[in-house]
């Protein structure tokens, strides 16, 4: 460097600087800088928890593979969004991790880019490589008063590399940091989620089969009804099993065998609404989450709360299904008593 000149222009009013290089060595300084656009892309589904210390000790790890090639990193940039529309940007990690946010927000979303120049051993220069990734966690919405949809979360990650190995090697890191930060809801949650769709497919059959029993009943009234007639009218047997098989007796039965169809279909229709009622309300949504905010640990605390809460009303939910068949086994049973 000690050959490098800086001429002054006056009339031009600017400056020139000189490099010491052949030009083809210059060629080569800046295609290094620039880097060859290999790239090395990933995404990851898994549903992750991370926090500003998590994230600072991801970023001390790269550091120090970057390290050990006489890397330096030489630009840096991260963005936080939130549930309000609103991000904020950062231009150092030290900004990031230190940031304390005083708003009333959630945050849904993190990029995070970085740029290192990396003296690979046998290389004459350094050479550009960089380090780019984006978390989101998804998010949880409430469709309407019964239906919940869950947008799944995803992470992102870029390296452009000169050197194939380097790249590969931060990838491996990457995976295996994340790997130990999955977030693992609490049993109960896991419980409540394995076990939803059957509550509900319970539910449904309970409120089939009791409201069934609708149709043994009114027969029996039905039968017992006619009984009663013919023995009011001091029939013998034999008078007594053909006043049954007579045409006004005929015509109740059929009545009631066409009845009871009609009501087997209401049923099932019925049935198989509070099933999926049952079971779309009562899915407890599993997202990722970035805990930047004061926001995002009450909300993380708040999950792991209603999920205990929920386990507790699975005997109500099959409880729904029961009081259902009940009422449409009164009402049939109502009809023909």
């Amino acid at each position: 460097m000690s050959d490098l000149t800086i001429d002054h222009d006056e009339k031009k009013d600017g400056y020139k600087v000189t490099l010491p290089c052949r030009p083809e060595e210059f060629t080569d300084f800046v295609s290094s800088l620039l880097g060859k656009g290999l790239t090395i892309e990933k995404n990851y589904d898994d549903v992750f928890k991370l926090d500003s210390q998590a994230l600072q000790q991801l970023h001390i790890l790269i550091l120090q593979r970057a390290n050990q090639n006489q890397g330096q990193l030489v630009s840096y940039h991260s963005k936080l969004y939130f549930d309000d529309k609103s991000s904020i940007s950062f231009n150092s990690p030290e900004d990031l991790f230190s940031h304390n946010e005083i708003k009333k927000v959630g945050t849904i979303s993190l990029s995070i880019e970085m740029v290192f120049l990396i003296h690979f051993p046998g290389r004459p220069s350094p050479e550009k490589q960089s380090i780019s990734f984006v978390l989101k966690t998804g998010g949880v919405t409430q469709r309407t008063s019964r239906y919940i949809y869950i947008d799944n979360s995803e992470i992102n990650l870029q390296i452009s590399h000169t050197e194939k190995t380097w790249a590969n090697d931060v990838l491996n890191l990457i995976s295996d940091f994340l790997t130990h930060h999955t977030y693992k809801p609490n049993k109960t949650t896991l419980l409540w989620n394995a076990v939803s769709d059957k509550v509900g497919l319970i539910s449904g059959f309970l409120c089939f089969g009791i409201g069934l029993l609708g149709i043994v009943f009114g027969y029996d009234f039905l039968a017992e009804e006619l009984a009663l007639t013919a023995n009011a009218a001091s029939l013998t047997e034999k008078e007594m099993l053909g006043f049954l098989v007579s045409q006004e007796a005929s015509s109740t039965f059929v009545k009631f065998t066409i009845a009871s169809i009609f009501y087997i279909a209401v049923l099932i229709a019925v049935s198989v609404y509070v099933a999926e009622y049952i079971k779309d309300l009562n899915q407890i949504g599993i997202r990722s989450r970035l805990i930047f905010t004061a926001e995002d640990t009450r909300r993380l605390d708040g999950a792991e709360k209603t999920s205990n809460i929920q386990l507790l009303g699975l005997s109500i939910e099959l409880l729904k299904g029961i009081f259902v068949g009940i009422c449409a086994n009164v009402i049939f049973t109502s009809i023909w008593s």
